[in-house]
């Protein structure tokens, strides 16, 4: 009789340990989905700032909308730590786009799954740069610590506008 109540304390034990095990696969499998849909509109994005004659008509064919933006950068990572309508102390202006699930733009703020930001610098006469982030602002589940706001893809692109 003790020998099948240990038996069944360790298969206890074994499954919780499966059970973590495929939840965080569907969670990987969920941000990875995420990273490619990420990619694959980054390159959108990109294409379509060089294709328009200047940048605020590229930024109106994307719709994205002015904002300023605090994000912390630290070994090669993204942190975004707030955006305001005003500017405030530690910010930087540029543009902000929300998506829903399907990666459709979405005016709802709050139930917005994922944002895009883009910020420019004009390095020179003519040389427009553009820097892309790319958010999940839920955050997922069992990866990254249950964290919100974690970068998905960065690009940045340049072009020469006359």
């Amino acid at each position: 009789m003790l020998e099948i109540v240990i038996c069944i304390g360790i298969f206890a034990i074994i499954s919780v340990f499966l059970l973590q095990m495929f939840l965080s696969s569907n969670a990987l499998q969920e941000k990875s989905e995420d990273v490619g849909k990420s990619i694959l509109k980054a390159e959108n994005m990109a294409e379509t700032i060089k294709a328009a004659d200047n940048i605020e008509q590229a930024i109106d064919q994307l719709q994205l909308e002015q904002a300023f933006i605090a994000m912390d950068e630290k070994e090669d990572t993204y942190t975004l730590k707030g955006v305001f309508q005003k500017k405030a102390e530690g910010t930087k202006e540029g543009y902000i786009s929300y998506y829903d699930k399907n990666w459709k733009v979405s005016k709802e703020n709050k139930k917005a799954k994922y944002c895009v930001i883009m910020l420019e610098d004009q390095a020179e006469k003519g040389l427009q740069e553009v820097d892309l982030f790319f958010f999940h602002l839920g955050g997922y589940s069992l990866l990254e610590g249950g964290k919100k706001n974690i970068l998905l893809y960065y690009l940045h692109t340049s072009d020469y506008k006359k």
